[in-house]
């Protein structure tokens, strides 16, 4: 894959995990997913929280939380961990078809 491949296939995962991010004012959506590029061969996804310090309240169950969340439901819950995890494995295997990549998940 060259540079210029790995560039648009870390732009395209980005807008991916935005697709299945959660929106109310479009902070966390369009502000604070995020991705950096470690090397020529490695790019980091993440979501800023200096940006959407409220994250880890979209993913989690909110019964980790005192009220006024907990016992309620998350209707957002996992969305880091299953929805925009999904997407970025959709993504890979549509560029790559049926070429072996190695994905690490932290």
């Amino acid at each position: 894959m060259s540079s210029e491949e790995f560039t648009i296939l870390c732009h395209n995962i980005v807008e991916r995990i935005r697709a299945v991010a959660p929106i109310d004012t479009g902070n966390l959506r369009y502000k604070g997913v995020r991705y950096e590029f470690l090397d020529a061969n490695t790019c980091k996804f993440y979501v800023d929280e200096n940006i959407a310090p409220y994250m880890k309240y979209t993913n989690e169950s909110w019964d980790n939380f005192r009220p006024p969340l907990y016992g309620k439901q998350n209707p957002n819950e996992k969305w880091w961990d299953n929805e925009a995890v999904e997407s970025v494995v959709k993504t890979i295997g549509q560029l790559l078809a049926d070429k072996i990549v190695s994905i690490e998940m932290e």
